[in-house]
């Protein structure tokens, strides 16, 4: 199986409740893992997250901003899921205590720093890449 390097993201809130975003200059390796090639400027398509062996949903989007209003600004690709979906809920078991510790901090308006990460990876499979965790210890 060849895999890709796509990016690395902290653990945060936005990683437990949103998604997270591509950077613009891998944006041509994730176009090559994709069945109909690059995103059109604000396109949705449906991907496949591989997690801990298992197999979720999201969605690839790129994002709908004002062209006309930023014109030079280059496409921003995110990867977005549901909050109180079966990827989401998957992430906050497996940092729970970093999910509990960022809980808290927002309720005290407090920010802290994580050593935990997740890395994403093509595979072999279109529209399919694979999340691979990272732990401080």
């Amino acid at each position: 199986m060849t895999q890709d390097y796509i990016l690395k993201k902290s653990v945060d809130w936005s990683l437990f409740q949103r998604g997270f975003s591509i950077p613009v200059e891998m944006q041509n390796i994730l176009e090559l893992h994709l069945s109909a090639g690059f995103l059109r400027h604000g396109e949705k398509r449906n991907i496949k997250i591989i997690l801990n062996g298992e197999t979720f949903d999201a969605i690839l989007t790129s994002v709908n901003f004002n062209r006309q209003k930023y014109p030079d600004h280059k496409d921003m690709w995110q990867i977005i899921y549901s909050p109180n979906g079966n990827f989401a809920n998957c992430l906050k078991n497996i940092f729970e205590s970093s999910f509990n510790e960022i809980v808290v901090l927002r309720e005290k308006n407090l920010k802290g720093n994580f050593e935990e990460s997740v890395v994403l990876y093509t595979t072999d499979l279109k529209d399919t890449f694979y999340l691979e965790t990272i732990f401080a210890d």
